[in-house]
């Protein structure tokens, strides 16, 4: 029945019109009367003809469109198997998978293969939405899954087009999960069973950090891991082959905030014959965290900044205290921490700046702060949350071996100090502290790294300690104006006992206005 059309379809050109136009000569040699279950049936004998995908996909564009369909819902006979059938096909042979064979990183792919994606992209998906269009029938799990493939026109196999329609698809299969639950998959079903489950956990199961279970919990025994093993190119196949797996989980973690646990059957006894849903996260969050960690870890500036992006998803939509209930809101705090050492001259000025401005976010919804310019009591979590942490490495007498650290936290210390001031008051003793030894540790120290370039002269990290200690006089001052100290309560009176007794200390504050 194809034989016209597949000697046809070898002599079109390769990229052909537009993936939404059928090929001119493929529609007029497509056998009249084709239906649904013709096209199904032909899918083998398409497999095996050594045609491309994209010719493939072409032949079953030019067949859907030349059918004369019956209006949406007079069809009397069964379609799900052949519909089941030609979308699974279609979904699998679009999912943005680079053979093993091309030397290809996640964000590097070649421009041969970029123009295959977005091709096959945007014919398979015109191809499903045609086939959701004239037909009430629910996607199967590959062709949804390569439609979340596709919802992130950052990537360099996604163009707006085909972006638009897999929101579109996955949209519309999943709004009907409401009202005809038999025709539409549970969202949060096919959250975790399809998509972290079944196919993002083998693909992150070799590169999970020691810190965390396979399970997602907090490892008791972290065992060290060798670089090399952590670096092999199959143990991250979600990073060399199947490079859409990133895409996937930032979808399933956006997605699954507003979703929700299927229902479960009562308790014996119970009034009601089913249990009430529950927030998807509150109940499967384990099922997020190994991967999400294993992203966390990541150097890659590309893959850092979208692992940071996925974790503030995931931790906003997790129930307030969840992480810290299960012991793992520490691990998450020694995962995004290390991204503040992303500074220059290690790091490229412009990638360290991408890095940062993910970073600094990430820890402010660590501690409990979402906005920056929130003075609401949330910033008490800031404060009590982050202020021991830079405290104990500014106050590391061996922190001065590596002076990056100090730096950061340095840093992170004056972004305190201008986003969270009005509660500040109740720590600035400790931040004295971690001021005046850091100065003092700086000062006494004799072997200064100096063959690494990248690393802050004892100069930059002075001037860095003294303006932080600008900051703190600054909001000291302000508490006082406001009547929340008493009168000529400066930092000055604080800090004059401790410059008589260490004159070393004077320059500290020499700048710091009164």
């Amino acid at each position: 029945m194809l034989d016209p059309i597949l000697e046809a379809v070898k002599r079109c050109d390769a990229t052909g019109p537009p993936p939404s136009d059928t090929c001119p000569e493929l529609a007029e040699l497509v056998p009249p009367g084709m239906n649904i279950r013709d096209i199904a049936a032909s899918l083998d004998k398409l497999s095996s003809s050594a045609l491309d995908a994209i010719k493939c996909l072409r032949i079953i564009q030019a067949c859907l469109d030349s059918r004369q369909d019956s209006p949406q819902g007079t069809e009397t006979e069964d379609l799900s198997s052949p519909l089941f059938e030609i979308s699974e096909y279609v979904g699998r042979v679009i999912l943005p998978v680079v053979p093993a064979s091309e030397d290809n990183d996640s964000e590097d792919v070649t421009s041969a293969a970029k123009t295959q994606f977005l091709l096959k992209g945007e014919l398979g998906l015109n191809i499903l939405r045609t086939l959701t269009n004239r037909h009430a029938f629910a996607l199967n799990p590959t062709a949804l899954l390569s439609a979340v493939a596709y919802t992130n026109p950052q990537d360099p196999w996604t163009s707006d087009a085909s972006a638009d329609i897999a929101r579109d698809l996955l949209r519309s299969q999943f709004s009907e999960a409401e009202g005809a639950p038999e025709k539409a998959a549970s969202k949060g079903e096919f959250i975790t069973d399809t998509l972290l489950t079944q196919h993002l956990r083998p693909l992150f199961s070799k590169s999970r950090p020691a810190t965390v279970t396979a399970s997602g919990r907090k490892a008791a025994f972290v065992e060290e891991q060798s670089s090399a093993m952590l670096e092999d190119r199959a143990a991250k196949p979600w990073k060399y082959t199947h490079v859409h797996a990133v895409t996937v989980f930032d979808w399933a973690v956006r997605n699954a905030a507003g979703a929700t646990t299927v229902k479960q059957p009562a308790a014996s006894g119970a009034k009601d014959d089913t249990q009430p849903r529950q927030p998807l996260l509150a109940k499967t969050w384990h099922l997020f965290t190994p991967v999400l960690f294993t992203l966390l870890d990541e150097s890659d500036t590309v893959l850092k900044v979208r692992a940071l992006g996925i974790f503030g998803a995931f931790w906003s939509g997790c129930p307030p205290g969840l992480m810290g209930q299960v012991g793992l809101a520490s691990v998450f705090e020694d995962a995004v921490f290390p991204a503040v050492h992303f500074l220059p001259n290690i790091t490229p000025e412009d990638e360290s700046r991408i890095i940062l401005n993910a970073a600094y976010p990430a820890l402010f919804q660590l501690a409990g702060l979402v906005d920056c310019d929130s003075t609401s009591n949330s910033s008490e979590a800031t404060t009590s949350d982050i202020l021991p942490m830079i405290s104990g490495i500014m106050t590391n007498p061996f922190e001065t071996k590596h002076p990056q650290s100090v730096l950061a936290a340095t840093q992170l210390l004056q972004a305190i100090l201008r986003c969270c001031w009005p509660r500040i008051s109740a720590y600035r003793n400790e931040i004295i502290r971690a001021l005046t030894v850091c100065w003092l540790n700086i000062a006494d120290e004799d072997t200064w790294p100096t063959s690494d370039k990248t690393a802050p002269t004892k100069q930059e990290l002075e001037t860095q300690l003294i303006k932080a200690a600008a900051l703190l006089s600054s909001v000291i001052r302000n508490d006082a104006q406001a009547g929340q100290d008493q009168p000529g309560t400066m930092l000055d009176d604080l800090v004059s006992p401790l410059v008589k007794k260490e004159p070393l200390l004077a320059p500290l504050f020499a700048s710091s206005p009164n």
